[in-house]
C-alpha cells in the first residue's frame, strides 16, 4: 500500500531529518528521519482505503511504537498496521 508521510516543521526550531528519497519503499515500522523540538508529521492515505482509526486527537504516540491505524479487508478483519 502506498502511504505519504510529510513531515512539517515547527515555528521555533524547524528541525527536520529525512533519510530516504521520495518514491523509496520502506517496511512498516522503518525509520526514515527524525522531527525534532515540536515539529509536526502528516500521514495522507489514499481515499476509499477502509481503515480503523487507532488514536484520537490529542492523543500522544510514540515514534516506532504507536499504532496509528490498521486496515480493514472486506470481510472486517485487520490486515496491517501503520
Amino acid at each position: 500500500r502506498q502511504i505519504r508521510v510529510k513531515q512539517i516543521s515547527g515555528s521555533l526550531a524547524r528541525r527536520l531529518v529525512c533519510w530516504v528519497r521520495a518514491g523509496e519503499t520502506l517496511r512498516s515500522g522503518a525509520r526514515y528521519g527524525m522531527i525534532k523540538y515540536g515539529s509536526r508529521c502528516d500521514v495522507m492515505l489514499p481515499a476509499g482505503d477502509l481503515i480503523a482509526l487507532k488514536v484520537k486527537v490529542g492523543d500522544k504516540v510514540h515514534a516506532g511504537t504507536s499504532v496509528l491505524l490498521t486496515y480493514v479487508e472486506a470481510h472486517g478483519h485487520p490486515n496491517a498496521r501503520v
